[in-house]
């Protein structure tokens, strides 16, 4: 017997919480997508020589996006082998992890890191602000030159501070750019490829 989108959602143990928790939602159910077809018409590959082609170019990819000098400076990758676009083929995925001198790249984090040096630019010309506009009025007036220039060189150290919190927030957002970018373009061009291995 033919189950409905609604039997089908009501036995699901995530979707049926989900709808338990927000009647209003509405949960759309698609039919299972058709067969592929059977036969890629692509020649055996040796595996072994296949994975190591697609290690290669992984490692090359992260070599560019992380502006590395050579790809011994990137972190392993992980590999394993999903299933192709057809039932004679299969896929090989390489993982790598932007671990570069105790670095670890992760875009989620990008958002969070610009955020903290913008609010640190944001401090650091407050800062400055406050120490160019200190109030010097109550020091004996012998003083007061000296507390002047006191407050413009650490007003000053504060601008360079603010301008450089800045300049990261702008580099780290760059990368997060390219970055996704590079993702992006690997997925699209590899989303369709498959090898036949044996």
């Amino acid at each position: 017997m033919t189950r409905t989108p609604r039997q089908i959602v009501a036995e699901d143990p995530f979707w049926s919480v989900v709808r338990r928790r927000d009647p209003d939602l509405n949960i759309v159910v698609l039919p299972p997508a058709g067969p592929g077809p059977e036969d890629s018409g692509r020649p055996p590959q040796d595996a072994p020589a296949f994975a190591e082609r697609c290690a290669a170019s992984a490692r090359g990819i992260w070599c560019r996006l992380l502006r590395l000098d050579d790809d011994a400076d990137a972190a392993p990758a992980r590999a394993r082998w999903i299933p192709g676009p057809t039932r004679d083929s299969v896929r090989h995925e390489a993982t790598l992890t932007a671990g570069v001198t105790g670095f670890f790249f992760s875009a989620a984090a990008v958002p969070a890191a610009v955020a903290h040096w913008q609010d640190q630019e944001d401090i650091m010309a407050d800062t400055a602000t406050k120490l160019r506009g200190a109030d010097i009025s109550g020091l004996p007036p012998a003083l007061r030159a000296t507390a002047t220039r006191f407050l413009n060189t650490w007003g000053g150290f504060a601008t360079s501070a603010s301008t450089a919190a800045g300049t990261k927030a702008g580099q780290i957002e760059a990368a997060g750019a390219r970055y996704i970018d590079t993702d992006y373009e690997v997925q699209t061009s590899y989303r369709e490829k498959g090898t036949v291995v044996r």
